[in-house]
């Protein structure tokens, strides 16, 4: 069975895009940090010498640094299937912080957020949806607002988080 390309707009670690690559799926990640990029194509390349699954799962991985926006605007055809995990907003004094490496993630893309004066999530899952071909997934906190709510087909959920589905059209 031939899987359909999944493009990660907001890659961070690479976590989700490496769980979906492990289940087939070829995965193109893109992130604007370079840092986390540069630490991103570390990772794939020593991925890649471990051999095995870890190697085979890595080759089905590749790796863009831009704004999501840019790659997207120059996509020549519909991508199949757009992935997107905005990073959840900042915590009250009453919840729980991130883990110690997404605080890290959080402050590494604050600074480049600033620096390149990037929109809003609503405008990504936007652009997002204009450009996908079969469907967008976005990954939200449990009870944070809806992005483009009228266009959302359905959701799973958990406890901390949910991922709202935007169908297109059926997949062959």
């Amino acid at each position: 069975q031939v899987r359909p390309t999944v493009w990660d707009l907001t890659a961070g670690w690479g976590r989700d895009a490496w769980v979906m690559a492990l289940h087939g799926y070829p995965v193109q990640m893109i992130e604007r940090n370079p840092v986390v990029s540069a630490l991103l194509n570390d990772a794939l390349q020593r991925a890649e010498q471990v051999g095995g699954d870890v190697a085979d799962t890595a080759q089905r991985v590749t790796l863009v640094c831009e704004r999501a926006e840019s790659v997207l605007a120059r996509a020549e055809s519909p991508v199949p299937l757009i992935y997107i995990d905005p990073m959840f907003e900042t915590k009250t004094k009453k919840q729980a912080l991130s883990g110690k490496d997404l605080q890290w993630l959080q402050h590494l893309n604050q600074e480049t957020a600033a620096r390149d004066d990037v929109g809003d999530a609503d405008a990504l899952v936007a652009e997002a949806l204009r450009r996908a071909e079969y469907r967008v997934v976005v990954k939200r906190a449990a009870k944070a607002p809806v992005l483009v709510a009228d266009r959302r087909s359905h959701f799973l959920s958990g406890k901390s988080h949910r991922f709202d589905i935007y169908g297109l059209k059926k997949q062959p």
